[in-house]
């Protein structure tokens, strides 16, 4: 089983892709009428609704998937953060001052709930560069690594994200910070830095 949140289509693509070569038995799990589906919807951006609705299998609420089915499967969360800082911490919800933004963004969805208590979140980033990767976060919507002080005040129990890959390479987070384990072929380390 695979789930995809709103507006995701390069995970939608990757999906579809694993269903037409070695995954052929694939369950979709969409946050799109919270529906479980054994067919993907269309890569877009809008008007997928009565596609992922139209072929749902079952429905289940926003509680039940996120509480019951999501944790028991233990499935790995890729996340696009729109920043993210040095410790793995996301924004997806405002570029600026949260009262008068820049930019406002789609938003956070379940991110802050499932970065604060699972084990197993990715974060992907398609175009690496220095809007996404920042010293500081406009605003905090998913929750990186924290300090064992920090994880005690506010009840965390995740870990922060385990991996992230961008379009110049990947990169863990060792020791509660981001760190580069590897570069994609023709990609300098100054290049990733300079980005």
């Amino acid at each position: 089983m695979v789930a995809q949140g709103m507006a995701t289509p390069l995970v939608a693509a990757g999906y579809m892709l694993a269903k037409l070569t070695h995954a052929p038995n694939i369950t979709f799990a969409s946050v799109i009428g919270n529906s479980l589906c054994l067919k993907g919807g269309p890569l877009a951006m809008s008007r997928v609704e009565n596609v992922w609705i139209g072929n749902a299998r079952r429905f289940a609420s926003f509680t039940d998937v996120v509480c019951s089915v999501l944790p028991a499967m233990h499935l790995k969360e890729f996340f696009r953060p729109a920043q993210v800082d040095p410790q793995g911490n996301t924004n997806n919800v405002v570029f600026g001052d949260h009262h008068r933004p820049r930019l406002r963004m789609p938003g956070s969805g379940g991110i802050p709930d499932l970065t604060a208590f699972s084990h197993r979140v990715y974060l992907y980033v398609p175009r690496h560069g220095k809007a996404t990767f920042v010293p500081k976060l406009d605003f905090r919507s998913g929750v990186g690594a924290l300090s064992a002080a920090e994880r005690q005040h506010t009840g965390v129990t995740g870990p922060g994200p385990r991996f992230l890959v961008t379009d110049l390479g990947c990169f863990d987070f060792a020791d509660g910070r981001m760190r580069l384990v590897s570069r994609h072929p023709g990609v300098t380390a100054e290049r990733i830095q300079a980005k």
